[in-house]
């Protein structure tokens, strides 16, 4: 529900940024920021200071990272593929993300049998740092390297379009909600990979507290 929340409010905000900004470089800003977080809770796993309300703060802090980079992740296809090819592009984005989903928490499930939950954190924070070194890499359609250093400033006059943007996509926002928030509520949080060192980490924070 941490994650949840501030991925669903900030939903319609990362998808005019991701229509008005380089898509790339809200990709790279939010792999980096994932990273950051997810790497704070190794370290404070690995220091033993990781408290239940540091997860609580870190997940909110990456559902805002991720309410960013969804949308243009989304809408990034179109630069990197042909026209003819965004079928077969979007057909395998959507099976690489079902398949992480099912193999992610047997995967943080063995980081935390054969290391610890903050060494499954640690990993999780490499896989982001691997994502943004792959961005890094792309290339466009026409096979010239993307470049970052030339992404156009947002002006002041441009705040006036994105709050209009904001308030056009608001209506659907409800939609939005009720499909993030109620697997939340089942016990299963967006972005699954995640969630058995998540649980495992919470479950040893909450022992240390009672002296288990």
């Amino acid at each position: 529900v941490a994650q949840s929340i501030p991925l669903v409010l900030f939903m319609l905000i990362g998808g005019v940024v991701a229509d008005r900004l380089p898509r790339r470089l809200t990709l790279l800003w939010s792999d980096g920021g994932r990273a950051v977080v997810t790497l704070i809770v190794a370290a404070l796993g690995f220091a033993g200071l990781l408290q239940f309300w540091h997860l609580v703060a870190l997940a909110a802090l990456f559902g805002l990272a991720e309410a960013f980079f969804r949308p243009a992740y989304q809408s990034i296809p179109p630069e990197l593929v042909p026209v003819e090819d965004l079928p077969s592009a979007n057909a395998l984005s959507s099976f690489t993300r079902s398949v992480t989903t099912l193999i992610g928490p047997a995967v943080g499930a063995a980081l935390v049998a054969v290391s610890s939950p903050a060494g499954a954190f640690a990993f999780d924070g490499l896989t982001f740092i691997i994502s943004a070194v792959c961005l890094l890499m792309m290339g466009r359609v026409d096979g010239r390297a993307r470049s970052t250093s030339h992404a156009p400033a947002v002006a002041v006059s441009d705040v006036a379009p994105i709050a209009s943007a904001v308030g056009v996509g608001a209506p659907y926002a409800p939609a939005e909600a009720r499909g993030e928030l109620a697997p939340a509520g089942g016990g299963l949080l967006p972005g699954a990979q995640v969630d058995a060192p998540v649980l495992v980490g919470a479950s040893g924070a909450a022992s240390q507290r009672r002296g288990l």
